[in-house]
């Protein structure tokens, strides 16, 4: 399997290619985003509730399988092939429901993960004797300032502490389905489910290497504040998504060699003569 390095020299000398291409992927979903929740404030403010519920829920349910189809386009990137921006939107039209269905079930899990840690900080902060807004009502901004004054630094970290403990459990699941989008991008003939469940036998073992590309950008990220996101939207976001694109490709080559996953089941098939996938990750 390649080295993280490997895998984002890879990424930044194909992503160097299309540069332009890769950009605009990235801009068009975070415009579309932005109009998205433009619109929602707008039914929000103007319309009737069961409108801005319509909205939001339209508006989300497609930023999703928008989400989808960008990074179908960051693996083609990857693997040097033509991309095209208008995919986010043609795509839409293809498998949509499967597409959809994918995201909604992890992301379905993902809250059930999440939901584990509510007790832990519900007892964390009967223990640590922390006020809350179910025992204070609504507080002003001045008011929860007052609060938090109210409270010792020792209790305020203690309560972090526990945050981070009950949510350790979903963070690691995140890590586990890190790579449904991208199994529904590139793997059309695996059911919504079933990407989930490919998902987490491809980070077995692996979590700590996605964590870790995760945690490689971060230089990257802060250097994006002071440029107001400028920085990201050019360069760092579309080598970030190209780098993962590649970390799914070695990752999903990884499990196949390992016998781990056979390969009909992400619907691909050995080459003759040669051992190895069609789209292999050593093609690029």
């Amino acid at each position: 399997m390649r080295t993280r390095s490997e895998i984002k020299m890879l990424a930044k000398d194909n992503m160097r290619a299309q540069r332009g291409t890769a950009i605009l992927v990235g801009l068009v979903l975070l415009l579309t985003t932005v109009l998205s929740v433009v619109l929602d404030e707008l039914a929000l403010r103007f319309a009737h509730i069961a409108v801005y519920v319509l909205v939001f829920t339209v508006g989300l349910l497609i930023l999703f399988v928008m989400g989808v189809n960008s990074i179908g386009e960051y693996i083609k990137i990857f693997r040097g092939e033509p991309a095209r921006v208008s995919v986010l939107f043609t795509g839409l039209k293809e498998r949509f429901g499967r597409k959809l269905g994918g995201a909604l079930w992890m992301t379905l899990w993902l809250a059930l993960w999440t939901s584990v840690g509510v007790p832990v900080i519900a007892v964390g902060l009967a223990v640590l004797d922390v006020p809350t807004l179910a025992t204070t009502d609504m507080l002003t901004v001045a008011e929860m300032e007052l609060l938090m004054t109210m409270i010792a630094p020792g209790t305020l970290l203690a309560l972090f502490l526990v945050s981070v403990v009950a949510f350790i459990p979903m963070f690691i699941k995140s890590l586990a389905y890190s790579m449904v989008f991208y199994i529904l991008a590139d793997c059309p003939q695996v059911t919504a489910r079933e990407a989930l469940r490919l998902s987490k036998r491809m980070t077995r073992g692996h979590k700590g290497k996605v964590f870790m590309m995760m945690l490689s950008f971060i230089g990257w990220s802060l250097l994006s504040v002071p440029t107001l996101g400028i920085l990201w939207i050019v360069y760092v976001g579309p080598y970030y998504e190209t780098a993962f694109a590649g970390l799914y490709m070695c990752l999903r080559d990884n499990a196949v060699n390992e016998n781990k996953i056979a390969a009909d089941e992400f619907g691909l098939a050995l080459q003759e003569n040669t051992g190895t996938l069609g789209n292999d990750v050593t093609s690029v």
